[in-house]
């Protein structure tokens, strides 16, 4: 289960950082 936390985190902290980028340009 911590495996999938992670990588849950990581998929949503990726996905975040995209629109984060595309907000700013």
């Amino acid at each position: 289960m911590e495996c999938t936390k992670a990588i849950n985190r990581t998929q949503t902290i990726a996905l975040t950082t995209k629109l984060t980028m595309r907000w700013l340009v």
